[in-house]
């Protein structure tokens, strides 16, 4: 039986930083290190996650295709959320 394997480039993510992503980029899910809130903005400029809670040692997957709209999309923490972003 053939085993599916999910692989996903981390990205470190200081308290409260904002990372910018390629529009073709997805992203898969985000552990939090640090309490605090998490928002995705595609590249059309739509809220996709808005100021969602996260609590330190928790994992949110966030399974969204941001391609589209031409412009970069962005992954927001605040609060002092700080964790790692998963991104393939």
């Amino acid at each position: 039986m053939p085993q599916i394997q999910e692989r996903y480039r981390p990205l470190a993510m200081a308290a409260d930083a904002t990372q910018k992503l390629v529009a073709s980029a997805n992203i898969a899910c985000f552990i939090a290190k640090t309490s605090g809130a998490i928002t995705v903005v595609n590249s059309a400029g739509a809220t996709v996650v808005d100021a969602i809670p996260v609590t330190a040692g928790g994992y949110l997957p966030l399974p969204f295709l941001l391609a589209g709209g031409g412009g970069d999309s962005s992954v927001v923490l605040s609060g002092g959320a700080s964790g790692t972003l998963g991104v393939y």
